[in-house]
């Protein structure tokens, strides 16, 4: 669930970027990748991401097949990419 948590910070934090709030984060690790997701993403495609990993991290933390939860998660991931570029 570790990867989950450094995940949902790193789009909550490009999320705050997004808002125009840096100055709230002070000193940020990885700032450029967060930078960059802000720059390149949406308030809504930021939230998406987010709720999806927080959605996904409770179902790690229920189920003990993880390899499962993380191929579906990945399934996920491909598809929302297939369809942002479609739009």
């Amino acid at each position: 669930a570790d990867l989950f948590d450094i995940l949902i910070e790193t789009f909550r934090d490009a999320m705050i970027l997004r808002a125009g709030a840096g100055e709230m984060l002070g000193f940020v690790e990885e700032r450029a990748t967060k930078e960059k997701a802000a720059q390149f993403l949406d308030e809504e495609a930021i939230a998406d991401r987010i709720e999806l990993l927080s959605e996904f991290k409770e179902k790690v933390l229920e189920n003990v097949n993880v390899k499962l939860v993380l191929s579906v998660l990945w399934d996920e991931i491909v598809r929302r990419k297939k369809e942002f570029y479609a739009s």
